[in-house]
């Protein structure tokens, strides 16, 4: 276990491997932390490049503040620990569902800093995306307190079960998580067609976000798009080996530092 200091919070992070490419994973939002792509994905991409996971502001190990869950916050927190970890070459962001959003808007703001995408059922706002968010979370807040839930927590009374139940409250209800998300901007074509990196998109061919999947291979520049036939939003979980085999593969085709580009404020290779 590992910590570092990034944007002013303590960030667990894990890092394996070695190599050339450097990939960063960011997981999703509320109950997911760095294990979700630890135990799917991180050691067979280790093998060949560097490998960094951490847990975003918030969840799992990583420091909790009360405020600060914009986008645009953990837009920060990636930069920061990218020079806390000194990593000044272009690196592939992984984002599952909610890491996918950040890891867009990270490679808006800095494309220089981003060699490539693997976006993995990602979210992106679209209108009225925050708002719907929000909503889902002020009632899982509640859903943490209905009668079946507790009888189920009751009879599954496991620590692990105690210990993520409690954060996702906490998380929920006792920070502005859910404030914080409700005006996100939403993305369009506009936004989205500046990102000029090459970019791996998989969904399920059931998600509840698969148009976004339509959206990024149309309006992204150099966008792969792999739709898993009978599959729903949670395939990084439920078809791993299928959604593995996909990054794989890409990851493989991709030079180590992605297309050459103008750095921008001294940064580069």
């Amino acid at each position: 276990m590992s910590w570092v200091n990034a944007n002013g919070l303590r960030l667990h992070v894990q890092q394996l491997g070695r190599g050339e490419k450097t990939v960063i994973f960011l997981h999703g939002l509320v109950m997911d932390n760095l294990s979700s792509w630890y135990y799917t994905m991180a050691n067979p991409v280790a093998r060949d490049a560097r490998v960094i996971l951490y847990d975003l502001r918030g969840h799992g190990l990583s420091e909790r503040p009360r405020e600060g869950y914009t986008v645009a916050d953990n837009v920060a927190d990636l930069l920061g620990l990218l020079d806390a970890l000194d990593i000044r070459h272009p690196v592939y962001l992984a984002g599952n569902s909610y890491g996918g959003l950040v890891s867009l808007a990270f490679t808006r703001e800095y494309p220089e800093r981003v060699a490539g995408l693997i976006l993995v059922e990602a979210h992106f706002p679209v209108e009225g995306w925050g708002e719907q968010v929000a909503g889902t979370l002020e009632v899982g807040g509640v859903w943490v307190h209905k009668p079946s839930v507790l009888a189920w927590r009751e009879a599954n009374d496991k620590r692990h079960h105690r210990r993520r139940f409690a954060a996702a409250e906490d998380f929920i209800m006792k920070t502005s998580l859910i404030a914080d998300l409700r005006d996100v901007p939403p993305y369009g074509r506009e936004e989205l067609s500046t990102i000029s990196c090459p970019a791996l998109a998989v969904y399920g061919e059931h998600s509840d976000v698969i148009e976004r999947g339509h959206d990024l291979a149309r309006w992204l520049p150099s966008c792969q798009l792999e739709v898993l036939s009978d599959a729903a939003h949670s395939i990084l979980m439920d078809r791993t080996k299928e959604v593995r085999g996909h990054v794989l593969e890409w990851l493989e085709k991709q030079p180590a530092h992605g297309p050459a580009h103008e750095p921008a404020n001294g940064i580069g290779d």
